[in-house]
């Protein structure tokens, strides 16, 4: 048997050839693999609950109480959970994360500010009465950041609505307002690990 991809053609040694073609193996692994995997997949739970030792870490490197830690599986999952639980009446600040844009798949209603003010990013901190969710990230990439004091006046003169600040870069940017979720009820703070 030969394999052939594009010009370069791949002939089994010593008929052990494995075909991962298509990421598919269509021969029967070895036993003891299947052995191993047993006991590998019995302990597992593929809905494991918060690790308790992670979130006290984080917590403690925030200064803020464990219960004010949640981890998920990526800031996209966060998005798409805060969407559906409070996002009715979306605002986002323009150009921003394509992510915000799911908001229309799961039939909330999308307003986009626009945000570029020569060539500046500025946000608008005045109140959104119809927003129910408001999503800026910040720093945002490649446009720059909003300073502490913008954001806050935006958490401010919204307590109707939950602020998302998604600070994905925020290792990168050297600021932050997550120590100041202890002090704003509607304010939330995405991080990632990436």
């Amino acid at each position: 048997m030969t394999n052939c991809f594009g010009k370069r053609c791949i002939k089994p040694m010593n008929n052990k050839f494995i075909n991962l073609q298509y990421t598919t193996i269509k021969t029967a692994l070895p036993d003891f693999i299947y052995g191993d995997l047993r006991d590998f997949v019995k302990n597992i739970n593929l809905y494991q609950p918060q690790p308790k030792i992670l979130v006290e870490k984080l917590a403690k490197k925030h200064h803020l109480p464990c219960e004010m830690i949640y981890l998920t599986a990526g800031i996209d999952e966060a998005i798409q959970m805060f969407i559906l639980a409070y996002g009715e009446n979306t605002f986002v600040f323009t150009p921003t994360y394509i992510v915000y844009r799911d908001v229309l798949e799961y039939g909330k209603k999308l307003n986009t500010v626009f945000s570029i003010r020569g060539m500046d990013f500025v946000i608008e901190t005045k109140n959104l009465p119809e927003a129910t969710l408001i999503c800026l990230p910040n720093p945002n990439n490649p446009l720059g950041f909003t300073a502490q004091e913008k954001v806050l006046e935006l958490v401010g003169n919204n307590s109707q609505a939950i602020v998302v600040v998604d600070e994905a870069y925020g290792e990168f940017a050297h600021l932050s307002v997550i120590n100041e979720v202890k002090n704003y009820p509607n304010l939330a703070v995405f991080r990632s690990f990436s």
